[in-house]
Formats: structure tokens, sequence, C-alpha cells
């Protein structure tokens, strides 16, 4: 089975169909409808109809649309009554056809989780399931009609709290795949972490290595899951020189593209360095630490994928891949080109 490489797509970024090289992926899941009055709104995505013009470029890529997104509220009410379950689906639905979409993508960050000021509630978990469910039936009756196979995935935080909120063994035969969103680690806003790291260092208890082993031990086959990546760079500055920076506390909010990353590095203003044990480069000027993911690293997670056997990989976000740079390391890593130390 050909693996994955599934790009999350943001509408409100500047990308244009010409400078993307949609011939390297397999997915892309575009961010982000939302949920408005219980319906499934696209209104306000502006670009949604040039993924047409990505689709020509590579007749397999399937194209799903992405429901929600950090801070996205209405899922935990959308959810909560058979009725409302059913605009949901209805709507979701209407608008994967509309623009001739291949799925639908569920990232509801997080069901029982009210942060990001968003509603939630403890019977989000067994409505979460009843929303799955009807929404696997209600595709595969289209399915039936049309011949045509419709996609089913999700979004899922990468830790244990957030597989414990989930009833696995109920969503599981639902999706296609679940997309671990192996980025984004912290063991507490002032902590500094390798935040898309591939395995944990000394002193920290999340990776992306941790997070396969937490779902599989809930039952969900390898060959369901997605390893994340992040095409961006997290950082903390106000750190002391004399020590390692991972497991300071420090000011958070430093926020790089990947491109900026690489020009820091090319202008010497900021030092590339690479941490062995959890397979993560991170820049580091003595005061601020930026973790992200590079060629390098990202050899490592396609390597662990291949290894593991899992669906394949994912990446937020496309467009801060300016140069294809990134998405061509694991498009090659896959070919068996190996990264050159």
């Amino acid at each position: 089975m050909r693996k994955h490489i599934i790009a999350y797509l943001a509408d409100w970024t500047d990308w244009e169909p010409d400078r993307m090289d949609a011939a390297k992926l397999t997915h892309i899941n575009y961010a982000f409808a939302l949920i408005k009055d219980g319906r499934v709104s696209g209104d306000h995505l502006k670009k949604l109809h040039l993924l047409k013009e990505l689709k020509q470029k590579n007749k397999d890529l399937k194209l799903i649309i992405s429901i929600g997104g950090w801070g996205a509220d209405g899922f935990s009410d959308a959810v909560f009554t058979e009725e409302s379950r059913q605009l949901f689906a209805d709507t979701a639905i209407d608008l994967m056809l509309e623009h001739e979409l291949d799925g639908i993508d569920l990232d509801w960050e997080y069901p029982c989780r009210d942060w990001a000021n968003i509603k939630a509630r403890p019977e989000d978990k067994p409505n979460y399931t009843l929303l799955v469910k009807l929404l696997r039936a209600r595709l595969d009756d289209l399915t039936k009609k049309t011949g045509r196979p419709y996609l089913l995935s999700m979004a899922a935080g990468a830790a244990e709290i957030f597989a414990n909120d989930l009833e696995l063994d109920e969503l599981v035969p639902c999706f296609d795949h679940i997309n671990l969103m192996t980025y984004d680690f912290s063991s507490g806003p002032d902590i500094v972490t390798h935040h898309t790291c591939l395995y944990p260092m000394a002193g920290q208890t999340i990776s992306a290595s941790r997070a396969v082993e937490v779902f599989m031990a809930a039952g969900v086959p390898a060959e369901k899951l997605v390893l994340g990546a992040a095409f961006y760079g997290r950082g903390w500055s106000g750190l002391d020189s004399s020590r390692h920076p991972v497991g300071q506390t420090g000011k958070p909010g430093v926020s790089f593209r990947y491109p900026a990353c690489a020009k820091a590095i090319a202008e010497g203003s900021q030092k590339r360095c690479w941490d062995d044990e959890a397979k993560a480069p991170y820049l580091w000027d003595g005061d601020t630490f930026v973790g992200y993911d590079d060629p390098e690293s990202l050899y490592h997670k396609v390597s662990f994928v291949v290894s593991r056997d899992l669906a394949g990989i994912m990446f937020w976000e496309w467009s801060q891949d300016e140069d294809n740079e990134l998405l061509t390391a694991i498009y090659e890593t896959y070919q068996g080109h190996r990264f050159p130390r």
C-alpha cells in the first residue's frame, strides 16, 4: 500500500496553485469549514474552488474538507441530539458534494475539553461516536449510489488524555485513518520543549513515537495511524545560555515559518543544533530556542512510519513550505533516498 502524504492547507494563507507541488501528495485536508448555528459552513472560504487546479496536477489526489480547528466552537452542541447530528451530517456532506470533494476530516479540538473557550460536556465522548457512526453510514450510502468511495478521518490530540476522551474501539471501524497532531507538544505554556520531536528527550514525556504507542495500546491499528509533522517552528525566549534550553522556563510566543528558520541559519542570526536523542533540530542563540522540523528530522519520521507500517505522514501547514523543500524530503525518503548526513 502506498503511504499517505497528507497536507493540511489553510484557506487564509498566501498560496497559489502554480507553486504547489501537488504531484507529491496523496491527500489535501482543506482548513477549515466551521459550524454556524449547528450547520457546517464553508461560505467564508475564498480559495476552496482552487483545489480543482491542484487535482489537475494529480488525478489521484484526494481532496478533503476539514471541519473545525483550534478555537472552533459548535461541536458539542452539534453532537448533542439526534436532530443536531443529522443537521451536521447533512450540511457537511452537502458541502463536500458541492465542491466535488472526496471526504470529510473532523478536527474537533477537543471532545470533552473546553480549551480555547469552546463549549464542552462530559457527554461529548459518546455523542461524538454517534456522529461519526452517522457520517460513516451516510458516506457509505452515497458510495452505493455513486460507486465512488468517500473518506472519513479525524485529527487527534497526541497524548493519552485525548485518547481517553474517545471511544476508540467504536470509532476505529468508521475512520479511514486518524491523523495524530504530533506537534505543539508542551508540558506547560512556559516550559521549553521540542514541540514536534520523534522521540522524547530526557525529562520529556511526550513525543510522536509515544503518541503512536498510546493510540495503538488503545486499539488503533498501525495501518490507520498517520504521524504529524510541523512545517513551522515554535519557540521560547529569555533562556539561560549556560544550560540546555529544553526543560527551562521561558517566554513563549516565538513562531517561525520554515523558510524563516532556514533564513536565520543562513544569515547566522540563529545556530542550528541537532538533538540526536529526540531526532529533532532546533535554533539556539543563547536566549531564544525554536524547535521545528527540517529535512533531516523528516527523514527520521518517514523512516519511523515505514518501520512501524503506519498509514503515512501529514503536516501542518503546507503553505509554510514555500519552496516545497520539506514536502520533497518526505517524498524522496519514501522513494528510498537517504538524507545526506
